[in-house]
């Protein structure tokens, strides 16, 4: 419901006071410290609980008892009573609550309060949605997890496309690192240049021009930025160069890194090309050698910025919204190692740096009293080299070919192979294996780019391997390229700044792991009664330092928590600010004091900004607000708290900076007592390793064509025999376990004779070798693609520790099964729309438990044929004789199923590959 003057009226004639008062009282009858345990406390959940559900319930009687005066209730009204019942149903989160709550306790007024309800309702309807839209659990415990269906986002809407992100970067994202400014900002040779510039615009601030916008609506924020670019950036840089070059001393001059780029936004929809979905962007970056009018393409696009109005309460929303533009640019480019990002949050500014393992950023960069750093920022994404940017070096473009130097077998020398610059498929997922396919210029191979995970017999190893093995891709080329960790070298992650995506749901893992270093913090020394361990508001509140995730992604490690950098309690008189300083490195962390602000006259906040349909919330009453700017210094000897004090955007000297970045990170983090400030004391925080990953290209051959772009039935049936003998002699023959046998992974020859039709298996990224009859990896983990999964391994995620079945040959071959199912039920109908979607949308959509128990219940001998066998499409009817077949083998023991494993393996690879050969004979006769 909007804040229009309707609804201030009526606030004013009918306030909230006997509500809130009710609040107030309840609360206190249950809790001493208003500042303190409602939230942390998990022995006061079911009180406070208790409090919100009657408080809420309040709110909704309020709106129906105003129903024939305020005309929006008509809306608002079902929406509130349809959140009350979920929440008398359910043991809700309390975090989304704490805003209201807090503001509530604190007197806020009726308008504040009423604008936090509003938010709340958003808020509570988007959790609900996903708590019943997505799984609740995992469905899996690995990291080897393939998507769980087809992930095409075309059409979805930005709402839905920002769900999809929360559930795909749980515990990928890290806030707050360390050396992020350093490194990107800091290091580079054209920084000196940068510091420059920031001078020369503070120098110049006060022109017209180049004054920041006292209100910085995003158009005003947008037009400050191309006043910089024009006036300060390129102009001065061309005056220098210009300059440099008269006297002839350009290869000495400070000034010698041209401008490569330009800023550039949308004004509408569509202006920019090459997405899934037609997108508006706030800002972006391109070469400025590009055509620079209303038409503009994801392929160019280098750095992605958002601009707003919002307060950083509005940060997950506002990052959602970024990681789905984000999405945008790996798949117009998906071989980009990074992408450069910001958001700015009116004078808050967030830098972000987005790659294959997930979003990490600085920490909060205070720009409203002086505008150097952005300034800073702004010029740095403009002389950035394609490199700085993540642009892949070792791809050269010549008109649409893509050129690739290799290795190839039997030779020392690397090789040029020749691509269509087109891919023909591209993985659309941001935190993934980012695999891509390009296929040749003579079409005659492919090559594929993917994120291998180190420290494994690689891809490459079991293609020399399984070289005689008939049926499977042959190795022609392959490169290994740059490493995660090399491109995440010189920063600390800590598992402190994992920030959690999904703060409703309680089942989080991260993709990292302790790696036993720790990194030293002078924390603040407090009594005893106030140091206790607890969350911090914004944890609760889902600002910008939020809680670690509790498990490793194993789900099996727990991780211990450490003491987070900022812990903010409030207390009755006020709040009670903690800082620590880091150690490690040349950065400190300041934290201003947080002004309080209140108003009790309604007539004062008439002209608060209105709130749209969708509304976000626009006042300043969350408690990120309290939290404020947390900001790395250059200076380590200090930590400021003032009353006005944020963090310095002022570039500093030369010389401060020079001798601060000289110190060994060693000397920095080893000291003793002696040299601890009086008040603090020293603590640590556990280092993680983000999972190693290294960018490989694998160039094989023949080209297929997807297994669904078939001509006949017999087509897919020998094409999937091929491909099961292939299985077979790697299994058997090279001692190579595939565990991913999907639709994706069996190709199809290329042919116009029916007489040379045929299949080929693909990708062994996943596979194991077995050395000495052992397996190299772990059998136990869950590894595939979760729609062809095989029961027993669905299981192993939700079954008791100890019990788990390791990963065979007969899971494999259950996985064939599958895939022929789900081709005979996806396709062959009229117009390819096959009318069980939703079926087949089980096999792979709900819990990994959910999941199990359908697939079960529809193999079960009493459930099979009318749940599968007549399900198939008319075109593939000839195939039903051959589906039942291979179902008894694998599953019909007297009236139950069977899912166990036989001694040797020709036990059923024989009678499967008979039921093959005997379909293909009668369909050929046919």
């Amino acid at each position: 419901m909007s804040l229009t003057e309707e609804v201030v009226d009526y606030l004013q004639e009918t306030p909230l006071s006997g509500i809130l008062t009710h609040f107030c009282d309840a609360f206190k009858v249950n809790f001493n410290d208003t500042g303190d345990t409602v939230f942390e406390n998990p022995a006061g959940e079911v009180a406070s609980r208790r409090s919100l559900l009657n408080l809420f319930s309040r709110f909704t009687l309020y709106v129906s008892e105003g129903n024939l005066v305020l005309s929006d209730s008509k809306n608002l009204l079902p929406r509130m009573t349809r959140i009350k019942y979920w929440l008398t149903s359910t043991m809700f989160d309390l975090a989304p609550f704490e805003p209201l709550a807090r503001l509530i306790l604190n007197n806020g007024s009726d308008i504040e309060v009423w604008q936090c309800l509003m938010h709340l309702v958003d808020t509570l309807e988007v959790m609900i949605k996903g708590l019943t839209d997505q799984p609740q659990k995992l469905a899996a415990a690995s990291i080897y997890r393939r998507a769980a269906g087809p992930l095409d986002r075309a059409g979805k809407t930005m709402e839905e496309l920002k769900e999809l992100m929360r559930h795909e970067l749980s515990g990928s994202v890290f806030m707050n690192v360390k050396g992020f400014w350093k490194k990107y900002f800091e290091k580079p040779k054209w920084s000196r240049q940068c510091r420059a510039l920031s001078k020369e615009y503070k120098a110049r601030s006060g022109e017209e021009k180049l004054k920041f916008p006292e209100d910085p609506s995003e158009a005003d924020v947008w037009r400050w930025m191309k006043a910089v670019e024009e006036e300060i950036i390129k102009s001065s840089v061309n005056t220098l160069t210009k300059s440099a070059k008269e006297k002839g001393k350009l290869a000495r001059s400070r000034f010698m890194h041209s401008i490569e780029a330009t800023q550039c936004h949308t004004l509408a929809k569509g202006q920019i090309e090459g997405g899934q979905t037609d997108r508006q962007l706030d800002y972006f970056i391109k070469r400025s050698n590009l055509p620079n009018d209303d038409g503009h393409h994801w392929r160019d696009v280098l750095v992605v910025g958002e601009l707003t109005k919002l307060p950083t309460s509005a940060f997950l929303d506002k990052f959602l919204q970024l990681c789905v533009y984000m999405s945008e640019v790996f798949l117009a480019q998906p071989l980009r190692h990074f992408v450069h990002g910001f958001i700015l949050f009116g004078t808050q500014l967030q830098l972000w740096i987005f790659d294959r393992s997930g979003p990490y950023c600085e920490s909060i960069i205070d720009v409203r009293g002086s505008q150097e750093k952005l300034v800073h920022v702004l010029a740095a994404y403009m002389m950035m080299s394609d490199k700085e940017h993540g642009v892949d070096s070792h791809i050269r473009y010549e008109g649409d070919e893509m050129i690739i130097k290799m290795k190839v077998p039997g030779s020392n020398v690397m090789q040029e192979f020749s691509l269509d610059s087109k891919p023909l498929i591209c993985q659309s997922a941001l935190v993934s294996r980012g695999t891509t396919v390009y296929c040749s210029s003579d079409k005659k191979y492919v090559v594929k780019f993917s994120w291998k995970i180190c420290g494994k017999t690689s891809e490459v190893e079991l293609l020399k391997i399984a070289k005689d093995v008939v049926g499977m891709a042959k190795l022609i080329g392959w490169r290994d390229l740059v490493q995660t960790s090399t491109l995440r070298k010189g920063l600390i992650f800590t598992h402190r700044m994992v920030k959690c995506t999904r703060p409703a749901e309680k089942a989080l893992t991260t993709p990292v792991v302790l790696i036993g270093n720790s990194v030293q913090y002078l924390k603040k020394s407090t009594s005893k009664a106030e140091s206790r361990k607890r969350k911090s508001e914004s944890e609760q509140a889902g600002d910008i330092i939020e809680s670690v995730s509790k498990r490793t992604r194993s789900g099996t490690k727990e991780v211990p928590r450490s003491v987070p950098v900022v812990e903010i309690r409030s207390q009755p008189t006020g709040i009670v600010i903690e800082t620590e300083k880091i150690i490690s490195g040349n950065e400190s962390l300041h934290i201003p004091k947080i002004p309080q602000r209140r108003s009790s006259r309604i007539e004062d906040l008439r002209m608060s900004q209105s709130v749209g349909g969708k509304r976000k919330i626009q006042e300043d009453v969350d408690f990120n607000d309290r939290l404020k700017r947390v900001h790395v210094s250059s200076h380590t000897e200090e930590v400021t708290i003032g009353e006005n004090d944020g963090p310095s955007s002022s570039l500093g000297s030369e010389s401060n900076h020079t001798s601060t970045t000289e110190k060994s990170e060693e000397s920095m983090m080893s000291f003793t007592s002696d040299f601890v400030p009086s008040g603090y004391k020293i603590e640590r925080a556990e280092c993680v390793d983000i999972r190693k990953r290294q960018q490989a290209a694998v160039a094989i051959s023949p080209v297929g064509k997807p297994i669904s772009d078939f001509n006949t039935p017999l087509e897919v049936i020998i094409g999937l025999c091929d491909a099961l003998k292939a299985h077979r002699s790697l299994f058997i023959d090279a001692k190579i376990l595939h565990r991913d046998i999907s639709v994706n992974n069996i190709l199809l020859k290329i042919c116009d004779d029916p007489k040379d039709y045929g299949g080929i298996l693909i990708d062994l990224d996943l596979a194991t070798l077995f050395k000495d009859g052992k397996a190299e990896g772990k059998l136990e983990t869950m590894t595939g693609t979760m729609q062809f999964m095989a029961l027993e391994i669905l299981k192993n995620s939700f079954t008791v520790p100890g019990t788990v079945v390791s990963h065979s040959y007969r899971h494999d071959l259950e996985s064939f099964f599958y895939v022929l199912v789900w081709i005979c039920i996806r396709y062959g109908w009229p117009d390819n729309k096959s009318p069980h979607l939703d079926f087949l949308r089980k096999w792979y959509s709900g819990t990994a438990e959910e999941i199990y128990n359908n697939k079960k219940l529809q193999m079960k001998p009493e459930e099979f044929e009318k749940e599968v066998y007549e399900r198939i499409s008319p075109t593939f009817k000839v195939a039903q004789n051959l589906v039942l077949k291979i179902w008894k083998i694998l599953f019909r023991k007297g009236e139950d199923i069977t899912m166990g494993i036989t001694f040797d393996p020709d036990t059923l690879y024989g009678p499967i590959m008979m039921a093959f050969e005997k379909a293909i004979l009668k369909l050929k006769s046919i």
